[in-house]
């Protein structure tokens, strides 16, 4: 009797194609990289257990099964020369119009967003604010920036994006896994002081969703606490969500700095105690028991 996969190939190609597969050669990444442990924690039973092991997906894009590689590299190519179309005409506009007043998103960004104008949740808006700590804020403080054309832009630091969902799972107790996909920081010009404007926008990343969510706030380089954003988006509690959020590169060093002397099990344990409450879906921003479990094992072969 012929075994089918337990993950489709359609399936299998909506995920990959939003991961980079290939080396800086465009060459397919080895077997043992990180990047196929991170696609197959999409697809997770409900015990935690792979539904396609990472081994087993790096096979079936590298023998081109069902020609998913050429697929994904054709899809890949089509994104780059749209990037680089876009590119181009952005360099075309007027130079003299501010680039923050080009770019930044609004609230009208959340209101008029064609996902949740259909929405089953439409109707149920959120507005609450998400306040930063002394230490969540001196993480992430922005800090003066030079892109490839010189020109100087204002950025959070990296690991940012993590304390914002973790403050809104904590404020609201959403299930969304957002991907905050953009954030703009500008000065105040309205007042004489050194403040500034953050505005952000994403969407929840959860296929059974994709509920929009925009942030707007306000702070003063010379602050050091109490900076506070105010958040709009839906109250999705009703939805079902499964999908979990990425963990980034400074979350996963902080991971590893408690999985050196902790198992996995008791790790993800204090992580439950800390953000879930009976009866609620489990909370998007801690990750499956495999991920723990590979996170620690980064750190046993780091000590080796």
């Amino acid at each position: 009797m012929t075994s089918w996969a337990a993950v489709s190939h359609f399936e299998i190609f909506d995920v990959i194609k939003n991961f980079e597969l290939c080396t800086s050669h465009d060459k397919l990444k080895s077997k043992k990289d990180h990047v196929w442990v991170e696609i197959c924690s999409n697809w997770l039973c409900d015990t935690g257990k792979y539904r396609m092991k990472p081994l087993n997906l790096y096979f079936y894009v590298s023998q081109n099964r069902n020609g998913i590689y050429k697929s994904y590299k054709e899809y890949r190519d089509e994104v780059f020369r749209t990037k680089n179309k876009y590119s181009i005409e952005e360099d075309n506009i007027d130079e003299d119009r501010d680039s923050d007043e080009m770019h930044e998103p609004t609230s009208k960004d959340f209101t008029c967003h064609p996902q949740n104008n259909k929405h089953s949740c439409k109707n149920k808006i959120l507005n609450f604010n998400i306040t930063f700590s002394e230490t969540q804020w001196s993480s992430i403080k922005p800090s003066e920036k030079i892109d490839k054309n010189k020109k100087s832009y204002w950025s959070f630091k990296k690991g940012w994006t993590h304390i914002v969902c973790e403050l809104i799972y904590l404020s609201q107790r959403l299930p969304c896994a957002f991907n905050l996909k953009t954030h703009n920081i500008f000065k105040d010009n309205s007042t004489d002081n050194n403040n500034f404007i953050i505005k952000i926008n994403g969407f929840c990343t959860d296929k059974n969703c994709k509920a929009a969510i925009y942030g707007e706030g306000t702070f003063n380089l010379s602050e050091k606490d109490n900076i506070t954003l105010n958040i709009i988006t839906l109250d999705t509690k009703e939805i079902a969500h499964t999908k979990k959020r990425h963990i980034s590169r400074p979350l996963r060093e902080k991971f590893k700095q408690k999985l050196i002397s902790t198992k996995s099990e008791n790790f993800r344990a204090k992580l439950i105690d800390k953000f879930y409450e009976y009866g609620q879906q489990m909370p998007h921003i801690f990750p499956y028991i495999v991920v723990c479990n590979k996170i620690r094992q980064e750190v046993t072969n780091e000590e080796l």
